[in-house]
């Protein structure tokens, strides 16, 4: 998903909304996997994920999870309760 935002969702300019909620499903996911690996294979993949997220917050903005909640029906406490990157919308809103 990283790499479809940052060619500016081609090939069609689009990204299914749905798409996009599993893509974020996924890295908390990933997230808890990264925390129950032993060392140092934790730690590489946290490597990994720490690029694709700075790649991941060029081409989106904070707005504190609104368009997340409103895109997918998220109240605002259940949106609170999640990890950093649910707080974030894409610059190109692709759906």
């Amino acid at each position: 998903m990283v790499h479809r935002m940052s060619s500016g969702w081609q090939p069609t300019g689009r990204y299914p909304g749905e798409l996009y909620r599993e893509a974020l499903e996924a890295r908390d996911r990933v997230s808890d996997v990264i925390n129950e690996l032993p060392q140092p294979v934790g730690a590489q993949l946290l490597t990994g994920v720490n690029q694709l997220d700075d790649e991941f917050q060029r081409f989106t903005q904070d707005d504190n999870g609104q368009t997340m909640g409103q895109s997918f029906g998220l109240s605002g406490d259940d949106v609170a309760g999640r990890a950093w990157w649910w707080k974030r919308k894409p610059v190109n809103l692709p759906w």
